[in-house]
């Protein structure tokens, strides 16, 4: 039986996150620049809505050990999303996006092509795959027994992990595909 991992852009959650980083910080900015560390600031603030979305102070289930499984849950997978938008970026050398045009209700591609990727942001964004390969991590803990899902899983965050690493190794932090 083959299985179809959905990757961190394709969930709700990402897909949710991208319309925020477009509303927020592509959009205003003319759809210039990816700011990793402006992205990972809203990443957080947008985690931080979610995770007090889950959080219930009548509920006795709400204590410390949830909260760090929904917080790891919610940055770290929306950590993911930046990561894979950084690889995608190394890889085509634009960051491609959709804007929605309000008037059209249409969406309309946008191609970024510049980033901002200091060594501080690129070392946490692999810092935080590589805890996600890790069998404690709770996003380990979606696929329960079934091996074949938890196995392409693995090589997503692997693929992802490289690509960063290599590029990390090159030196690559900022790029501008334009020169």
């Amino acid at each position: 039986m083959s299985v179809w991992i959905i990757k961190a852009r394709e969930r709700n959650s990402g897909q949710d996150l991208t319309y925020e980083l477009v509303d927020r910080l592509f959009h205003p900015d003319g759809f210039k620049v990816f700011d990793v560390p402006k992205s990972l600031a809203i990443a957080k603030e947008f985690s931080i809505r979610d995770v007090r979305s889950t959080y219930n102070p009548n509920d006795g289930r709400n204590h410390i050990p949830m909260l760090r499984y929904n917080w790891a849950n919610y940055y770290d997978g929306a950590k993911l999303l930046i990561a894979d938008f950084v690889v995608e970026f190394y890889r085509t050398g634009a960051l491609s996006v959709d804007d929605l045009d309000r008037e059209t209700d249409r969406f309309t591609p946008k191609s970024i092509r510049k980033m901002n990727l200091p060594q501080r942001e690129l070392d946490r964004l692999i810092h935080t795959l590589q805890r996600m390969l890790g069998p404690e991590h709770p996003l380990n803990h979606r696929w329960g027994d079934e091996k074949e899902p938890q196995e392409q899983w693995e090589a997503y965050i692997g693929f992802l992990l490289d690509e960063l690493t290599k590029n990390r190794q090159k030196g690559v932090a900022q790029n501008d595909s334009d020169g």
